[in-house]
This record gives structure tokens, C-alpha cells and sequence, in this order.
């Protein structure tokens, strides 16, 4: 702990907080072998999750796998499991653990994919060595048969538990394990790698996948989440991974204990919940891009990344084309999330694309928008977005960084237009809608009503300037300017009454 707060190196602490529980439970398990030589030979003591993957945050629970041999009295399992677990509970540590034969580790992994999971992190701190790899051999051999069943499971898993959670992943007060964008995204890239490998029945074909890059912002984002889950664990002395205001203002003095206000951020916190938005974005468009990839390419001989000329001008614009049309390349959307920043800035100002642009903001799928917003190319097309795109609000009216927040009412006025919710909300929206109107001033203004955030001025006024800027660039007429200039200096009027 002492020289995680000196160094806040995250990766290192959680790896040595997993090299010390190995060696303490090592010691339990040599102490009860020197009184019972035969057990090293019936019993392989196994880390799994979190634990396995030698990532164990300060105060996550401890995850064990007990293998005995199929040949083994269970009097004796039974014995050895209340000497060695019983020390850890008066420790007062969070052991989850599980006992199995050989046999049953690998009927029950065969019937639950929750099991399997466990099972692909699984390493061996201690006992018998022939027992696990006999065991893990056998689960790999079967894996291997059902490796794409398995990746569809993990990625149907994930996709319902972001359902239970809801649009919440750019929310202020994040879950930095379970939400959009978090731990648990990077956890799928490894598992489905892991589920490619044993499938092509090699250790390292997953490297024909990942690109230097990709693996430097992968772990550069694993850091900055550890980092902040590490804090969160030390400074609330227990296993907790929400990050509430009041742990944001602690966390954020100890990252930057030398803060100064620059370029339109005013505070520690702001700059810490800038830079998780940002890291999270980025993991989120990392695990879309990957798992698709590995899914598109899982029964392919050889993986080609890319061509080996890139124009990626001609890229920009048959992305935006296809997605006006529904179509959606991994391939294009992984070059633009790698290579986005080295297009110049006419290319994002041509008609064409410009006109791509408008059809997808006006367009009624909701996903499009929020695709533009993930790959960074709504701020290029609009690159005053860039400053409120991870912006967080603290205030009573908003749960969500202002970008999210913008998006989020752009999706429910196309959702009323589609008059999707069928519930009585919105009733009196509805009924305008339905009526027709030109309602280009209105899409406009939801997306550039609070583009003025962040500026230091009233961001009503401050919003409606930049509005007519945006929208000369758009090629817009100067009604629609005019229009939506009012309705974003006055959008803050039905609040105020």
C-alpha cells in the first residue's frame, strides 16, 4: 500500500498483491504437507478470475479452484480444505472457492460457460502439477470443439449485463468494473484471445490480431482503471468499486497533487473524470473492434489486418457512405479508431462527407451517432464537441458528461419521432412531432444546445455563437441558423420557470 501511494504504479501493485497471496497460501499448504506428504500428490490449489489473471485489486475477493484427483478419499479433500481455507476467514478475507475432482471440473465446465470463464483464467500456485495439467488439458481439448459457442456465450453475457445496467457507463458517479467501457471490456478482449487460441490450438496466434498500438492503449487503459480501482479500495478500506463524488475529490488530490487550472479545466476532479471518459471511450470502441474482429475471422487460415497502402481519406468517406446505407466494416471502423487523428482537416470538411454526416444525424437509427461519437469523428466533422465530448457536470440536473448527455436527448427526440416509447411519456411531444414540422432547427439544437459548456461564459449565448459557426461549415441556410440559434439561447427557459 505505502508503495502504491509513492509510485501509483497499478498494474505492479495488483500483480505483487497477487504474488503475495500465492506465497502465503503456499506456506498454509507446505505447513499441512509436512504432516501429510501425500497431499501434494491428490490436490492442486488453482487461482481463477481476477486472482488467476494475476490482477488482484487490494480488497477483491480471493478466488480459489481445489482439484483432487478422481482416485482421492474425500475424508482427506475434506481435512485439507478446513486447514487451509479456515486461516483465511479469520483473516477476514473474501474466499470464493470451489472443490472438484477432475472429473467434475470438467463435466461442469462442459454445461455451464460461467465455469469455462473460471477456467480459462485458471493458473496453479500449488500441489501436484500432473493433476492441473492433466485437468486443463482435457478442458482445452473440449474448449477447442466448442470455441465459437463459447465466444457467442461471453459476448451474449456481456450485452445482457449492459442491458441490466443501462446507459449508464458515462454516468458521474461510474462503476469501474462492471460498466460500458470498464474492467469487464477488457476482461472480454482477453477471454475471447484466449478462447482464439485454444481454438487455433497455439499460444501465440492471437498476436496475428492485436497491433503494437492497440496493445499499448489496451494496457495503458487497464492501468488508468486499476489505478483508480486501487485507490478506491484503499481509500474506502473495503471491496468498492463505485466512484461517488466523495471518492472522486479523494482520488483526485492524490493523482494530481500538483493541479493547475489550464485550457477550460477548473478543478482535480474534472481532470480525473476527463481522462476516465476518455480511457473508457477508447476500451469500449477497443473491445467492439477486436471481438468483432475475432468473431468475423475465427475460422479464417490467415488474418489480415490491413492493405499495405492506407488511404485513408477514401476510408473516411466509404465509412460514413456505408453507414448511411446500414453497413458497418470492423476493418474501416478499426482503421479510423487507430488512424482518425492523422487525417487532415479538409478531408472532414468535404461535401460528401459533410453530406454523409448530416443524413446519419438525421437519420433514425441512434446507434450511428453514438458510433461517430466512440471513433472520434463527430469531433473532427464538429471540433468544439471535442470539449464537452467527456466533460463531466456536477450539478442536480445531470447524471451523464455533457456529450453523453447530448447524445442521449438526440436519441430520445429520434425515438419520439419514431414514436418508439409506448408508454404515456412525452405525451405533448409526441403530439408536436407527429405533426410533421421542419424539424432540422430542433436536431441541431439538441446537439449543439450545450456546446458552449465549459467556456467559462453563459453557455446559452456562448452556445448559440458557436451554433452559427458550426452550421455555416455544415452548409446550412440561414434560416435553419437562425432558428436554432434561438432555441439554444432559450433552451434554459422551461427549466427556469
Amino acid at each position: 500500500k505505502k508503495r502504491f501511494y509513492l509510485e501509483k504504479k497499478a498494474i505492479k501493485t495488483c500483480k505483487k498483491i497477487s504474488q503475495i497471496t500465492d506465497e502465503f497460501l503456499i506456506s498454509i499448504f507446505n505447513f499441512y504437507a509436512k504432516e501429510h506428504k501425500e497431499i501434494s500428490e491428490m490436490i492442486s490449489v488453482c487461482a481463477v478470475g481476477g486472482f488467476g489473471r494475476k490482477v488482484l485489486a487490494p480488497f477483491s475477493d480471493l478466488d480459489i479452484l481445489i482439484l483432487y484427483s478422481n482416485s482421492t478419499d474425500l475424508k482427506k479433500v475434506d481435512k485439507f480444505i478446513r486447514f487451509f481455507i479456515y486461516p483465511l476467514w479469520d483473516l477476514n478475507l473474501k474466499v470464493g472457492y470451489a472443490v472438484r475432482s477432475e472429473n467434475q471440473a470438467i463435466e461442469l465446465s462442459t454445461k455451464d460457460h460461467v465455469i469455462k470463464t473460471s477456467m480459462l483464467d485458471s493458473r496453479i500456485i500449488c500441489g501436484s502439477q500432473i493433476i492441473y495439467e492433466k485437468t486443463i488439458n482435457k478442458f482445452f481439448k473440449e474448449v477447442s470443439v466448442t470455441a465459437y459457442e463459447l465466444l457467442e456465450n461471453k459476448i451474449n453475457e456481456r450485452e445482457e449485463k449492459l442491458i441490466d445496467i443501462g446507459y449508464d457507463y458515462f454516468k458521474n458517479e461510474p462503476n469501474i468494473k462492471e460498466s460500458e467501457g470498464s474492467l469487464r471490456d477488457i476482461n472480454l478482449i482477453f477471454w475471447s484471445l484466449k478462447i482464439f487460441n485454444i481454438s487455433r490450438k497455439q499460444e501465440n496466434s492471437a498476436d496475428q490480431i492485436l497491433t503494437k498500438k492497440e496493445k499499448r492503449k489496451l494496457i495503458s487503459s487497464l492501468e488508468f482503471l486499476l489505478l483508480l480501482r486501487c485507490f478506491l479500495h484503499y481509500e474506502s478500506d473495503r471491496n468498492h468499486d463505485k466512484l461517488t463524488f466523495e471518492f472522486q475529490h479523494q482520488i483526485s488530490k492524490l493523482i494530481f497533487p500538483n493541479f493547475k487550472k489550464n485550457m477550460g479545466i477548473n478543478s482535480r476532479v474534472e481532470k480525473m473524470m476527463k481522462n476516465y471518459f476518455f480511457e473508457i471511450r477508447k476500451t469500449k470502441n477497443l473491445a467492439q473492434i477486436i471481438v468483432k474482429l475475432i468473431k468475423e475471422n475465427f475460422n479464417k487460415v490467415k488474418l489480415v489486418y490491413a492493405p499495405s497502402t492506407i488511404n485513408l481519406s477514401k476510408i473516411l468517406s466509404g465509412f460514413l457512405k456505408n453507414l448511411t446505407n446500414d453497413k458497418n466494416s470492423v476493418n474501416e471502423q478499426r482503421l479510423l479508431f487507430d488512424f482518425s487523428s492523422k487525417i487532415k482537416k479538409e478531408v472532414y470538411s468535404e461535401k460528401k462527407n459533410i453530406f454523409n454526416f448530416k443524413k446519419i444525424l438525421f437519420s433514425s437509427d441512434n446507434k450511428k451517432i453514438l458510433l461517430l461519437n466512440d471513433l472520434g469523428i463527430l469531433q473532427k466533422i464538429i471540433p468544439e464537441f471535442s470539449r464537452i465530448s467527456d466533460l463531466p457536470q456536477f450539478d442536480r440536473y445531470h447524471s451523464l458528461t455533457v456529450g453523453q448527455h447530448t447524445l442521449r436527448a438526440l436519441n430520445i427526440l429520434k425515438e419520439l419521432k419514431e414514436n418508439k416509447p409506448s408508454n404515456q411519456t412525452y405525451i405533448f411531444a409526441k403530439k408536436l412531432l407527429s405533426k410533421n414540422k421542419q424539424l432540422k432547427p430542433l436536431y441541431y439544437s439538441t446537439l449543439l444546445h450545450d456546446i458552449g459548456k465549459g467556456s467559462g461564459n453563459k453557455h446559452s449565448q456562448e452556445g448559440s455563437k458557436l451554433s452559427r459557426r458550426i452550421l455555416k461549415r455544415l452548409n446550412e441556410d440561414d434560416t435553419t441558423i437562425f432558428n436554432v440559434q434561438w432555441l439554444i439561447e432559450n433552451h434554459l427557459m422551461m427549466s427556469n420557470l
